[in-house]
């Protein structure tokens, strides 16, 4: 793709920075699903924001799968108390349809 001037850019910026809020999320996701606990605890210590156009077709990948891997990582942390909380978060946000992915089935 061949910019014409300096500014033909920017679309591709703000993409870039719509979804920057989602890649530690999507790295933890990773981590959780290798067995690299203690890094995906350090990736979701802190809540992205949400885009400021709103939500997009990426959204429904870091939002509130958050909260389920959050949960996972506690448990497997040995924190009972704050694995039940995410969960409950997690069952609250993610709503009555299950994504393909299959969250919603092993959320307890």
């Amino acid at each position: 793709m061949e910019f014409d001037a300096p500014g033909d850019a920017s679309p591709c910026a703000c993409t870039a920075r719509e979804y920057a809020a989602a890649l530690p999320v999507l790295l933890a996701w990773a981590d959780v699903e290798t067995g690299h606990v203690a890094e995906a605890a350090a990736l979701l210590r802190s809540n992205p924001s949400l885009s400021e156009v709103g939500l997009n077709w990426a959204t429904p990948l870091y939002f509130p799968r958050i909260f389920y891997l959050r949960a996972v990582v506690a448990e497997k942390q040995g924190k009972p108390e704050e694995a039940r909380e995410n969960w409950r978060v997690f069952r609250a946000l993610s709503g009555p349809d299950p994504l393909m992915w299959g969250e919603e089935r092993q959320a307890k």
